[in-house]
């Protein structure tokens, strides 16, 4: 199973690949977003997870060309807590 780390902008991103559903490989993004940054507060105000939920659309968006070859799953977790809800059916799943 291989393991790729990318550094980009002095970020790293880690994709940790192995099959999953349908055959198709697994990748996954992990991100950590802060719901009291300014671009997230507002939104955050009226749900707990929409920093979460909208980090992960983002990334979905960001490798939608993947999902022809690949199984993408974003896992968007916020810095106080919540977790976009795909994140939490999958890890769950995952055991």
């Amino acid at each position: 199973m291989p393991l790729r780390v990318n550094y980009t902008h002095a970020a790293a991103r880690c994709h940790y690949q192995t099959t999953w559903q349908s055959g198709k490989p697994l990748i996954w993004d992990v991100t950590v977003v802060c719901p009291l940054a300014e671009s997230y507060v507002a939104l955050a105000a009226h749900n707990p997870s929409a920093a979460a939920e909208m980090a992960a659309s983002n990334k979905t968006a960001k490798y939608a060309g993947l999902t022809t070859d690949y199984h993408f799953q974003p896992i968007a977790v916020e810095s106080l807590g919540p977790a976009n809800e795909s994140a939490i059916h999958f890890l769950t799943v995952l055991g």
